[in-house]
């Protein structure tokens, strides 16, 4: 950890957030320097500022699936779900006459990883078809938010 001291920028994105990990890192000695809340940061698997992790775009398509059955995976593993996918900043399913179209927006590439291992096995269950093609992700530049 060349070049990391007391001063050194700890500041991790969590859920959209900006935070600094000394003040959430505790340490058995009292409050923990940079150096401390960098290797907790980094063992947590947090992307740090500075070192950005890059939103990415997904979009997927699922040949033949109705809105009934995109309503009852939305229920069971997505966002009506009682947990809403953690990651996920933005989330649309569009029906066409093929079939489902997915644009989602996510803060990393592990975060929508973590929610397909989620996701997929309740849509086999539900018989969901296999996607036309894996999901195309992009890494996004710049994004906001409207609140």
């Amino acid at each position: 950890m060349d070049g990391v001291d007391d001063d050194t920028d700890v500041t991790v994105l969590r859920k959209g957030q900006l935070i600094d990990l000394r003040r959430t890192v505790t340490h058995p000695n009292g409050p923990c320097g940079a150096r401390t809340a960098l290797v907790a940061a980094v063992l947590a698997g947090h992307p740090m500022r500075g070192r950005p992790v890059m939103a990415v775009l997904m979009e997927i398509d699922f040949p033949g699936v109705t809105a009934e059955q995109y309503d009852e995976l939305d229920r069971r593993a997505g966002t009506r779900a009682g947990r809403p996918p953690d990651g996920v900043l933005f989330h649309s399913a569009v029906l066409t006459s093929a079939g489902l179209h997915v644009v989602d927006l996510w803060e990393s590439r592990a975060t929508f990883e973590a929610f397909m291992q989620r996701l997929m096995p309740v849509a086999a269950e539900l018989g969901f078809p296999e996607p036309k093609a894996p999901p195309q992700l992009t890494e996004v530049h710049h994004h906001f938010e409207r609140r």
